[in-house]
């Protein structure tokens, strides 16, 4: 090894500080790094479980679920940034990590996990988990930038209890074996001596850096490189985490058992990179025969590949002779941009990416007008006229980034470090709205909250609006940099409860458009922060002995109660106003009373309403119908979804001009 864990870790410490508006712990960057190269897709995909339960010996440092292939991905990291590349774990360190990690695999599988606090993340993820015991299947990673010894890295699928786990362990030779060029070592493909066949292909495209060929690989093909080497096989695809996994594909495998002929009409194929193809000498473009493939990987398809190759160990094996599989092979000629150009085929590529709870709003229209005002409040420096990017969809600044081929005028327009999201906005607005708590219990928790919240609000976000958010934004940013240098512990807390307590002391009296205007918090209030950020610690981390784990603390209103007990000698002059980001909103007020919500005569009014401007759709109309029909009933149950899905209408009538007084 050549120094490879010192760049390693400069690396992540890099991608800590251009990301650090996710305000997360070392390892937890190590993770995340790991991840998104791994994977090729960006990291908000996977979520950080940042708790530990020590007493328990138990431990979650992170998950990723992927939908596509019913698994969740379970991360654990033994990570230190003093590490060379002669650090090695221990056989009691590595048993250790194992064990915390198996422990929280236990607790799920048996559903014995209440001895988690229930308002924990961790306390989520387990029951979440749980749930879905029958239809997924659970795959356990341990990374670590030590080196382990072989005989002590578990990679293999186990059986605990009646389920079959699957572990793998990456440590620093792994993680430089996986980092490295596709080109440090070529592997060629004979397709003659490997196939008996030449491959007949059809060149689509032909360009300086690449060319694309379209063909198709017979079953056998594919099983037979898989269990060759699955690793390179693999190596540069989205899924490569899952190509141990015990369970395969359902319907693969019936296509291969009972129509194996029609497999090529059924199923998706596979995308291919290579860095170059030796053709035979007869070939006529664009009609050609491929006889070498050089560094053969696949990006996309990686799912197909390994279930096929299961299928080669079943009594169906002679079936695969009759399995067509689609390819698209792309060549990649720029060596020198191999890597970067691979990636981004594997992200296109690969568009199964787990649905966040916090995507799906993305269109409503307070983030719709949100994002419209972010392209129109432009700021300045010297010459440089920029805007502050909202995100309103995930990922959507990078594809924007890679459509303008990451030019200086983009970045010089759109600055990376003034770029935003649904999530910054949701966690610095609920603080400013003096809710840290729930702010605390995790991203996609308060983004619920918030979310449900601005989906109700009457008054659309003007230019103030959209100013004064930002300016919460860099307020909460700003703080997270001040922690760092305090070097306070559980530091997302503290720093929740601080910007909560200072809209509480000043009354939400502050002059963010002065924040807006600077992008920058004054030094006035940089005092204040100074001061009251190491009071809060102190109430988080010395937590009553009925809520001993500090983040479980932050996570309750008591806490938040009792940190609004602190006080200040610092004194700063009050805006003539407050910045209200919520304002009241009086139908939702109105409806929210059981007298007016269980009234006939309310949901009666409304259809008339509806009736004359046709604004409802088909099903807030049928359930207005059956509550104007069943209010007055006094046996009239209903869930909390139609409720709230009441609500919703009514104020979705509301702000159509529907005069409920």
């Amino acid at each position: 090894m050549n120094n490879f864990n010192k760049e390693l870790i400069k690396n992540i410490k890099l991608y800590s500080t251009e990301n650090s508006e996710d305000f997360i712990e070392d390892k937890y960057s190590f993770i995340r790094y790991v991840f998104s190269n791994f994977e090729s897709i960006s990291e908000d995909n996977i979520e950080i479980v940042e708790e530990e339960f020590e007493d328990l010996h138990c431990n979650l440092d992170a998950y990723y679920y992927d939908e596509d292939s019913l698994t969740y991905n379970l991360y654990i990291a033994a990570y230190n940034d003093e590490n060379d590349d002669n650090s090695f774990l221990k056989k009691e360190e590595i048993d250790s990590y194992y064990e915390k990690i198996i422990n929280f695999v236990n607790k799920v599988l048996s559903g014995k996990y209440a001895c988690f606090d229930e308002s924990s993340f961790t306390f989520t993820v387990a029951e979440e988990i749980h749930s879905l015991l029958k239809e997924i299947e659970i795959v356990v990673n341990i990374v670590s930038n030590y080196n382990i010894p072989n005989n002590y890295k578990k990679d293999s699928v186990e059986q605990i209890g009646e389920y079959r786990i699957s572990f793998r362990t990456y440590d620093l030779a792994d993680l430089e074996n996986k980092f490295g060029q596709i080109t440090n070592e070529a592997a060629v493909l004979d397709c003659i001596s490997s196939f008996d066949s030449v491959i007949n292909a059809l060149q689509i495209t032909s360009s300086v850096d690449f060319d694309v060929y379209l063909f198709s690989m017979k079953g056998t093909w594919l099983a037979k490189l898989y269990k060759e080497d699955s690793a390179r096989l693999l190596e540069q695809n989205v899924r490569s985490y899952l190509k141990r996994t015990a369970k395969v594909n359902a319907g693969i495998l019936e296509t291969v058992k009972t129509s194996p002929d029609q497999f090529v009409s059924f199923n998706n194929g596979i995308s291919a990179v290579c860095t170059g193809v030796t053709l035979d000498k007869k070939s006529i473009l664009p009609m050609i025969k491929i006889e070498k493939i050089e560094n053969f990987q696949i990006v996309n398809g990686g799912q197909t590949t390994a279930t096929l190759y299961e299928c080669s160990k079943e009594t169906i094996r002679e079936n695969l002779n009759e399995v067509n599989v689609p390819v698209k092979l792309t060549v990649v000629k720029n060596i020198g941009a191999a890597d970067n150009f691979i990636r981004n085929i594997s992200v296109f590529s690969n568009t199964q990416t787990a649905i966040k709870k916090s995507d799906p709003p993305s269109n409503l229209p307070y983030y719709v007008e949100i994002k419209k005002l972010s392209q129109e409040c432009i700021s300045s420096e010297g010459n440089q006229n920029y805007i502050c990017y909202f995100e309103r969809t995930n990922g959507e600044y990078e594809t924007e980034l890679r459509r303008n081929n990451s030019s200086k005028k983009f970045l010089l327009a759109n600055p990376k470090d003034k770029k935003f999201d649904k999530i910054d906005l949701a966690r610095a607005i609920n603080c400013w709205e003096q809710i840290p708590y729930v702010t605390c219990q995790g991203k996609e928790k308060n983004f619920a909250l918030f979310n449900d919240t601005v989906k109700n609000q009457i008054e659309k976000p003007d230019e103030n609006y959209f100013k004064e958010a930002y300016a919460a934004v860099i307020l909460y940013k700003k703080m997270d940099k001040i922690a760092k240098k305090l070097k306070l512990t559980v530091k997302s807390n503290v720093i929740a409860h601080t910007l909560g307590l200072i809209s509480v002391l000043y009354e939400k009296k502050l002059d963010m458009l002065e924040i807006w205007d600077n992008k920058d918090v004054p030094q006035y209030l940089l005092d204040l922060i100074i001061n009251l950020l190491p009071k809060v610690h102190e109430v988080i981390i010395n937590a009553p002995s009925n809520h001993p784990e500090p983040r479980m603390w932050a996570r309750l209103e008591e806490c938040w109660n009792k940190v609004k007990q602190i006080k200040t000698h610092i004194v700063i002059n009050k805006a003539s106003r407050p910045v209200e980001f919520f304002k009241k909103n009086d139908a939702l007020i109105y409806i929210s009373d059981s007298a007016n919500f269980n009234d006939s005569l309310t949901w009666m009014k409304l259809l008339l309403w509806d009736n004359k401007y046709k604004i409802l759709s088909k099903s807030q109309i049928s359930i207005v119908k059956y509550m104007r029909n069943s209010a007055d009933k006094s046996n009239l149950t209903l869930t909390k979804k139609q409720i709230d899905f009441l609500k919703d209408t009514f104020v979705v009538a509301v702000k159509s001009g529907y005069k409920y007084r």
